[in-house]
């Protein structure tokens, strides 16, 4: 009552009207945004969880895709999200937007489906965050994935604010067992910057040599582990050390990526793919083309063979179209770069028809590239001069050739007064400063007196200290 007193006040005073019929005063909960916001916390709509129970079961990839727009809208109400959704973005690798492609369910995807729909149903009620309550910021990191979960402290228990998870880059999967897991506390207060700044907390982690980080010789520091230290000093120093079998909803959003796909090294995923693969059977019918020939190759230590291209200096494999998009978001976002790079460093590996074509658009759709790389440059104007005041004020000057020798002359020297126009072009045995520079002097200067300003191009012979 007392907000309401004043925010009426201010209304009153600025001129404000409202609408009264738009407006609710006095609910226990009101549905805001697709959301149901109480004294509690925050959930999804009713409405609109009732909606996506009720939603039929995908028959192709775009209404599957359509599904799970919907469901990762409210995806911050569920723990383990991605490692329920895994078995259904499995069927999203490699297709396009609008691909009418038949799904064929599985009783693991049927089992994911039927499960993703139960838990919006009893969605995880995130609570209002309290400005006087303790924070705890729980976090830890897989080989594939780092997660992390970010709790207030109540007599009542810890109650959940929100959830963190992210894959590894195939960089940072080689990361050692401390980097990662400063990688993944690090990563956690980027995300949570807004709610923890400002805000004492204490940072759980379940890799003991963390809690020791700041009292370490920096000098054993990589210059990355120093940046991310003095990132996460900058919020905290408490970091407490949490057994690893308590440490369960971290480690589970640190594990979400682990089934997500199968890894690009699983050679029988390759021969099963190729296999299936209904461009690699038009071109073994020749009614698609591909530069070079491909011949089934056996893998080294392994019973199976691949298809590759035999023309280059080293073998390369023939990509199958669920696992091309995978190749190129391993290749292109290690360091994002340009198409050019990319095409070459994909080429050198494997191949497939309209190889170029695939990422080119992939390179100039990718987000992260759009946001940092520079692709419009902006151009000085052209500088303004004021006009002079007086004859032979202000001469501008200009080397012209090197032309058809004439007379042993190969160069011209053209100086003109910007007041009357008056041109002159004096011929020159080369282009060296000293001969410029004598021509001006004998054929500019001595005639109409030193000029007050000299205006010329970035030619070498100009900006010698002899001229």
């Amino acid at each position: 009552m007392q907000h309401l007193e004043q925010i009426f006040k201010r209304f009153v005073e600025f001129g404000i009207t409202i609408i009264e019929s738009k407006c609710e005063f006095g609910k226990p909960q009101v549905d805001f945004l697709g959301h149901t916001i109480n004294s509690e916390g925050i959930l999804p709509m009713s409405t609109k969880v009732k909606a996506i129970q009720e939603f039929p079961k995908p028959e192709t990839v775009s209404q599957l895709r359509s599904f799970l727009g919907m469901v990762n809208f409210y995806h911050r109400f569920i723990p383990k999200v991605a490692e329920i959704l895994s078995p259904l973005n499995a069927y999203l690798v490699g297709t396009r937007k609008r691909d009418k492609t038949k799904i064929k369910w599985n009783p693991e995807t049927d089992a994911s489906f039927d499960k993703i729909k139960k838990c919006l149903a009893d969605a995880t009620l995130l609570s209002h965050p309290s400005t006087d309550a303790k924070l705890a910021l729980v976090t830890d990191c897989s080989y594939f994935a780092m997660g992390g979960v970010l709790n207030e402290i109540t007599t009542k228990g810890p109650k959940s604010l929100g959830f963190f998870s992210k894959m590894l880059t195939p960089t940072q999967a080689k990361y050692s067992a401390y980097d990662r897991e400063l990688l993944a506390a690090y990563s956690a207060i980027q995300y949570f910057r807004h709610m923890l700044e400002a805000r004492p907390f204490a940072l759980y982690v379940d890799h003991k040599p963390l809690a020791y980080s700041f009292r370490q010789n920096s000098d054993k520091c990589s210059p990355r582990r120093l940046r991310q230290l003095d990132f996460i000093s900058q919020f905290t120093t408490d970091i407490r050390y949490v057994p690893g079998k308590e440490n369960v909803v971290a480690d589970s959003l640190s594990r979400v990526c682990e089934i997500q796909f199968s890894s690009l090294a699983d050679l029988k995923l390759w021969e099963i793919s190729q296999n299936s693969d209904p461009e690699l059977k038009g071109i073994s019918e020749g009614k698609i083309k591909l530069s070079g020939d491909l011949v089934k190759v056996q893998m080294p230590d392994s019973e199976m063979s691949l298809y590759c291209n035999v023309n280059s200096k080293a073998n390369r494999f023939y990509v199958p179209g669920e696992l091309r998009r995978k190749i190129f978001d391993n290749s292109h976002n290690m360091s994002h770069p340009g198409i050019r790079a990319t095409k070459a460093l994909i080429a050198s590996r494997y191949c497939w028809p309209n190889q170029n074509k695939d990422i080119t658009n992939w390179c100039r759709a990718c987000i992260p590239c759009q946001k940092s790389k520079v692709h419009q440059y902006t151009k000085a104007p052209v500088s303004q001069f004021l006009p002079p005041d007086a004859s032979f004020s202000h001469v501008h000057l200009d080397l012209i050739g090197p032309l058809t020798i004439s007379g042993g002359f190969r160069y011209c020297l053209t100086m003109v007064d910007r007041f009357t126009r008056w041109p002159e072009a004096v011929p020159l045995l080369d282009a060296k400063a000293e001969t410029v520079a004598i021509a001006f002097m004998f054929n500019w200067i001595s005639r109409f007196g030193l000029p007050q300003r000299v205006t010329c191009d970035q030619g070498g012979q100009f900006q010698s200290g002899l001229f």
